[in-house]
């Protein structure tokens, strides 16, 4: 089955028992470890037994529930509630239970673990995300780009991201994938024959094997070196952060901030420009500080040309095989001079969109945003040397990362 990516995600309903409190709402999906951190407790139960004082504390199996809450008072485990992590109540399916001694007074509460698997909690962001959308979105294995969503789950695991959920709203798949993807600073493309294809961004160049295409202005594209539009905004430099995370899915609001994320080197050189965001996804700390990170790579403007957007289309039988996400080189003999004087060549984009045409002369339309990073010889990209569109090669030690430095304006 197709993943329903314009549905909401099929979750699960206090209606299937036998006298729930209202029959409406829905019992959260949980991901992640929600166990220290911001006020209370962050994930909601619901009422699914009223006369037995039980509430559903996860549509799933969890893998701990340490503290209980009535409103903002603690509830004593045993004493006052009993927990039960995997329950099939009713004959309805396993999930997690609180079943209170008496009625409880205000919003019932939890503190613990999610969703498990092998024995440990799903942390990873892009596993949960895929575990969320074989669950409730229709999603099977082959659903997914597979080279794809090993590598950001890998990419993920790499920056240590360890992201927690509760899932209980009725936005579209759609919704859901861009704001777990957002939060590992990565994104996704719907692949024409219906397969998700994930990325995580590492902030760092890619490695020379994943520079899908090379291509040179004055041959590759449409109207040659005159068919390429590049531009750039203020809008779009960040250098300092006011981020908001340990989210309580109780209160709808963030438990706390960081103000402190910035960077020196742009802040420099263009003065500040705070922005705010909201991680509901993020509870420690240093995951903040590492998606930070990454963004100010992409987005301090440290370098002359980092964050500019390029437009162009490539022609023909030259159409370029890539998709969101991927990682090009170009060469522009009439783009902006680089630090130490550099020309325009053999510059890192990354592609942020792709339109192909198919009927009269063939062409695809790339958007692509300039990381600041380039390879520094000049055979790989040399359009003398017929080396466009993948036809060109270059040896590891010739690379930008071949024990060379990238020189960085300051």
């Amino acid at each position: 089955m197709a993943i329903k990516f314009a549905s909401p995600l099929d979750l699960v309903r206090t209606s299937r028992y036998a006298s729930p409190g209202d029959p409406a709402e829905i019992i959260p999906d949980v991901y992640g470890d929600f166990s220290a951190g911001g006020l209370a407790g962050p994930i909601p139960a619901k009422l699914i037994n009223k006369a037995g004082f039980v509430y559903a504390a996860a549509a799933h199996a969890v893998g701990s529930i340490t503290n209980v809450y009535d409103g903002e008072v603690e509830k004593a485990i045993p004493g006052d509630v009993a927990v039960n992590v995997s329950n099939n109540y009713e004959g309805q399916g396993v999930v997690a239970t609180l079943t209170f001694v008496a009625q409880p007074i205000n919003i019932v509460s939890w503190r613990g673990t999610g969703k498990q698997s092998g024995g440990s909690t799903i942390a990873n962001p892009v596993t949960q995300l895929e575990d969320l959308l074989k669950a409730r979105a229709s999603a099977a294995a082959a659903d997914f780009e597979a080279a794809a969503l090993e590598l950001s789950r890998a990419t993920a695991a790499a920056k240590g991201y360890q992201t927690a959920w509760v899932v209980a709203d009725e936005r579209q798949a759609a919704e859901w994938i861009a704001e777990f993807m957002f939060n590992a600073l990565g994104g996704s493309v719907q692949l024409g024959d219906g397969r998700l294809s994930l990325f995580v961004d590492d902030g760092n160049w890619p490695t020379p094997e994943r520079v899908v295409a090379n291509v040179v202005a004055r041959r590759d594209c449409v109207d040659g070196d005159d068919g390429v539009e590049m531009g750039g905004s203020e809008r779009d430099l960040v250098n300092a952060l006011n981020v908001y995370y340990l989210f309580s899915w109780v209160t709808g609001e963030a438990s706390s901030r960081i103000t402190s994320e910035e960077d020196a080197i742009s802040k420099n050189i263009h003065g500040e420009s705070r922005k705010a965001v909201s991680l509901r996804g993020h509870r420690r700390s240093a995951d903040v500080t590492t998606w930070a990170a990454v963004l100010f790579e992409r987005q301090a403007f440290r370098r002359r040309v980092e964050g500019a957007v390029l437009k162009f289309a490539v022609r023909g039988s030259r159409l370029l095989h890539a998709t969101i996400g991927d990682w090009i080189g170009f060469t522009w003999p009439w783009g902006p001079t680089r630090e130490e004087g550099n020309t325009y060549a053999n510059e890192l984009l990354k592609v942020i969109g792709l339109r192909h045409e198919f009927s009269g002369d063939a062409r695809t339309e790339v958007t692509a945003i300039d990381s600041g990073g380039y390879l520094d010889a000049g055979v790989f990209f040399d359009a003398d040397a017929g080396g466009s569109l993948g036809t060109g090669f270059f040896n590891a030690d010739d690379f930008y990362g071949g024990g060379r430095s990238l020189e960085v304006l300051v």
